[in-house]
């Protein structure tokens, strides 16, 4: 199953391809699915009807006894997401060199330390080089791309923003 709605995608050449949103999770390692993908995004949808349910309750709020409440939800959502990168940047920068040396082949991992140089953040692609030993180099394509649903979202936040400083200004008069 292809999430329908991914705000970001992730990969490594052909290796790993990761889509994600809020609410939706979808890995493919060597081009398959992983089930780990399914299971969370089974808990994410969960919270998308979480947020659905206040948005609604808040919104009946409004209609019927005129009580405007601000959801922070999905103001923080796509301002938290900026983090992907951050976390893309972790696991390849930091975790991948320590972690392959306790998989029993250290001269990958000291090699690998070489991730250290990776860039913070990709917004489009790289090309990374990792020396894989006997003179020999692997090239890797690593490439990060928001959709339009993403710049999408930014929105929510601009409203909730404007909202904020609309009640404020209301309250003041």
């Amino acid at each position: 199953m292809i999430p329908p709605h991914y705000w970001w995608v992730y990969g490594i050449s052909d290796l790993a391809v990761i889509k994600d949103s809020p609410f939706y999770l979808y890995i493919t390692l060597l081009g398959k699915p992983l089930i780990i993908s399914s299971l969370i995004t089974i808990i994410l949808i969960g919270f998308g009807l979480y947020v659905i349910t206040v948005l609604l309750i808040y919104s009946y709020m409004l209609v019927k006894r005129g009580e405007a409440r601000n959801y922070s939800t999905m103001f923080w959502l796509p301002i938290l997401y900026v983090l992907d990168p951050v976390i893309v940047y972790l696991v390849l920068a930091i975790v991948m060199p320590h972690l392959v040396p306790l998989l029993g082949n250290s001269s990958l991992g000291t090699r690998l330390s070489s991730l250290s140089s990776y860039p913070l953040v990709i917004i489009g692609q790289e090309q990374y080089s990792i020396s894989i030993g006997g003179g020999e180099e692997m090239t890797l394509i690593i490439y990060s791309e928001p959709s339009m649903l993403y710049w999408l979202s930014l929105t929510a936040p601009l409203l909730y923003l404007a909202s904020l400083i609309e009640r404020r200004r209301a309250s003041h008069q």
